[in-house]
């Protein structure tokens, strides 16, 4: 950790004007970082967000009360206010709480020698915890399954177009509930903020300004993936995700792949009948692979 002396130095070595507003910025950036480490103390063991957060170095060095007055005592300033794009990282999980139903897009493809190999998967996905999981599967563009999850009659029904084919399976509580999870980005999210990181910065990222973070720690995704590069871009105006990208070596194929989830709509403003299932009339119920 630098002194207060080398930290008033950094500052000044800067060229960078600011006004009033910006200093006030500032000023409350390192206020609501003291206030995370003071509460922090209170935690349990468990290594929350916030707390990974104060182990970023601008973080570090705003939470020394000697920068304070160093920036209140020069006109000159790193960059943006720290407090911008913090917020966006820091607000993600309490935002995430509070979203109910949402669509997303899931776009896998296997590499070689870090290019695209084979065919391109890709995935729809409407969730919505009252409504069910509706997902639509594309190869290469063209539609290979659509899959429905019906939260009140714990059932999963497939609809094969090529086939002019469906399935139907019951599912217990538990399996029901377990391919719910397994669909809701939000878990994998909750992942990337609990991990050590690399602070990205803040750049322009499907067309919205973002803060981006990178985690390539050996714990990350170790029972699905290995040697994995994961980034997750984050809107500074709406601390809500705006794209999730990972890259490693899938271990049930052994083979490169990358993954890149993005198209959020967090408030998407779906309704019941957005779900299905949608059916057409000459499709044949095949029997599940559950039955006799």
């Amino acid at each position: 950790m630098k002194s207060d002396k080398d930290i008033k130095k950094l500052i000044l070595s800067r060229k960078v004007k600011t006004d009033l507003q910006t200093q006030e910025k500032i000023l409350a950036g390192a206020f609501d970082v003291l206030d995370n480490i003071a509460a922090s103390k209170q935690r349990a063991k468990r290594i929350s967000f916030c707390q990974i957060l104060l182990h970023n170095r601008i973080t570090q060095l705003a939470a020394v009360a000697g920068i304070i007055i160093a920036i209140f005592a020069t006109s000159h300033y790193i960059g943006q206010p720290v407090k911008i794009c913090s917020e966006a990282i820091a607000q993600v999980s309490k935002k995430l709480d509070r979203v109910d139903a949402f669509t997303y897009r899931y776009c896998q493809q296997v590499l070689n020698n870090g290019a695209s190999e084979g065919h391109n998967t890709e995935t729809v996905l409407y969730i919505s915890p009252a409504h069910g999981v509706r997902l639509g599967t594309y190869v290469d563009g063209k539609t290979e399954t659509r899959t429905f999850l019906l939260p009140a009659e714990k059932v999963k029904i497939t609809v094969l177009p090529e086939e002019k084919q469906y399935t139907q399976d019951e599912l217990s509580e538990q399996a029901f509930e377990q391919v719910q999870r397994d669909n809701d980005p939000r878990e994998l999210i909750r992942q990337f903020l609990s991990s050590d990181y690399t602070d990205l910065g803040c750049q322009v990222v499907c067309g919205i300004q973002a803060h981006g973070i990178e985690v390539s720690n050996p714990g990350f995704l170790q029972n699905s993936m290995k040697n994995v590069v994961g980034r997750l871009w984050v809107n500074v105006k709406t601390q809500l995700p705006v794209r999730m990208e990972l890259e490693g070596t899938d271990l049930a194929t052994l083979k490169r792949i990358r993954i890149v989830t993005d198209e959020f709509r967090w408030k998407a403003g779906l309704q019941e009948n957005d779900f299905g299932p949608f059916i057409p009339d000459d499709y044949v119920l095949e029997p599940s692979e559950n039955e006799d």
